[in-house]
Order: structure tokens, then C-alpha cells, then sequence
């Protein structure tokens, strides 16, 4: 991989025009997504117009979508807010009997919602033209229906999936507070220090639904990550279907 994106470094220090055929996703991340031309089936190249792109959302893009091969070839792309998301959107498709490798979907995460602008307009209508969806916290809602264009009220029909309040707070509903912070408690990946960072606002001192959740979604320290992976083995086929906005947005993606 180093030596493929060390030619590719080459190639764009010279002089003249080259054209490449290639399935390294090392040489594609290498070029600006204007210098790629994506040849779909049947022929049909799709390559999106020069400067498409602010240079905002070309450091977005540069730093958050590094395998550009993948959703470029993929039927569709799902983007989500971040690593915690996807770790739990993957578990839900396998557990479910929906992977995404085998439905040909290809998940981009990014750095937040306020990304997702830049990787609209990458993979969007604007860009490779690659039919999207998206999953998103609720306090996120404004902002994306500002990036689409639509109402807000409008945003499921648009692909987007929001996640009230968010998908901590979906995934503690729907396993139980109980049963969340048992895992977290049991889990290596938090110091018994942290742990007791988790509020006990309940009657008796207890931990209440909120309490976990709100300790899950905590980035600081990479709380959110950790706990995403200490819940995801507790996902089954049933408890999967109930963590709300990922059962809409699988069961949207595997509809005909």
C-alpha cells in the first residue's frame, strides 16, 4: 500500500496526462475525487465537475473518506456520524440477516454531522451519484435538512434516518439500563474510575435509562466508541429490530 500511494504521489507530479485503471483503493485516495472516474455497468462513467468541492469540504473529504473505491463501486452508500454508529449499524445488519458486504453497501463514517455536507456532495447527485442514506442524532436534524435542502419534516423521505434522541439512547431503550451498564461493567475496556463517572440519579441511588445513555454518548475520553463495542455483542436479531432508526434504515436499504 505504500509503495501504490508513492506512485500514485508520482503520477500527479508530472507533467502530463495519464489515464489508470485500477482497483487499489491506495491509488484512488490518493487523487482528488475530480481526477476519478467511476465506470459503472453497462459503460456509463460518472465523474464529478472540477472544484465541486469548497476547499472545506475537500479537508473533510481528504481526512474522513480515505477508501473512496469502495462507495464508488458500491449500490449504495450509508454515512454515519461517527465509529460508534457504524460498529452498532454493522452489528444490526448481521445479526439481522442483512449484511451489507453481501448487499453490496458500503458504510462512511464521519466526523460528525456537520460532515455530512461534504460527503453528500461527494457521493450525491453533485458528485459520483451514488444513491445515499444517512443516519443522524436528533439535534443534528436542522443542519441536515439545511445541507439537502428539504424541510426537516421531510428528511425520512430523503434517505435520512434520525436517531431520537440519539442511538445511545435508542440502544439503552431497547436492551434496558440494566442490561447496558451489566455489559460496561463487565467490559475491560472501562477503569472502574470511569465507571463511576456513570450519574445514579435513580430512587436509592440507581442508574436510570438517561444516566447510561448519557455516560455512553460521552466522546471525551472515547467513552462512546468503548461503549458502542461493549453493547454490540449484546444485539440479536430480536434486540437489534428494536433500536429504532437502524431498523428503519436497514429495512429501507433491503426493500426492492
Amino acid at each position: 500500500p505504500t509503495s501504490q500511494r508513492s506512485l500514485a504521489r508520482l503520477l500527479q507530479a508530472s507533467s502530463n496526462q495519464k489515464i489508470l485503471a485500477t482497483h487499489s483503493a491506495d491509488v484512488v485516495g490518493a487523487f482528488p475525487p475530480e481526477c476519478i472516474a467511476s465506470v459503472r455497468v453497462g459503460g456509463k462513467v460518472v465523474q464529478p465537475a472540477a472544484n465541486f468541492l469548497s476547499n472545506e469540504e475537500r479537508m473533510v473529504v481528504h481526512w474522513w473518506v480515505r477508501d473512496k473505491l469502495e462507495p464508488l463501486t458500491a449500490r449504495r452508500v450509508i454515512a454515519v456520524e461517527g465509529a460508534s454508529d457504524r460498529i452498532l449499524v454493522e452489528r444490526a445488519s448481521d445479526v439481522t440477516g442483512r449484511n451489507l458486504d453481501r448487499l453490496g453497501i458500503s458504510l462512511v463514517e464521519t466526523d460528525g454531522a456537520g460532515d455530512m455536507g461534504a460527503i453528500v456532495k461527494l457521493f450525491g447527485a453533485s458528485g459520483f451519484d451514488v444513491p445515499m442514506s444517512m443516519l443522524i442524532d436528533k439535534d443534528a436534524t436542522a443542519a441536515t435538512a439545511g445541507k439537502l435542502g428539504v424541510p426537516e419534516a421531510d428528511l425520512e423521505q430523503h434517505g435520512v434516518k434520525v436517531s431520537d434522541p440519539d442511538l445511545e439512547g435508542e440502544y439503552v431503550d431497547a436492551l434496558g439500563a440494566d442490561v447496558v451498564w451489566a455489559a460496561i461493567a463487565a467490559s475491560k475496556l472501562f477503569s472502574n474510575n470511569e465507571r463511576a463517572n456513570c450519574a445514579t440519579s435513580g430512587p436509592g441511588g440507581t442508574r436510570t435509562a438517561e444516566d447510561v445513555a448519557d455516560f455512553c454518548r460521552r466522546k471525551k475520553n472515547g467513552y462512546k466508541v468503548r461503549a458502542a463495542m461493549a453493547v454490540a455483542p449484546l444485539l440479536t436479531d430480536v434486540t437489534a429490530r428494536q433500536v429504532a432508526s437502524v431498523e428503519r434504515l436497514l429495512t429501507e436499504i433491503t426493500s426492492p
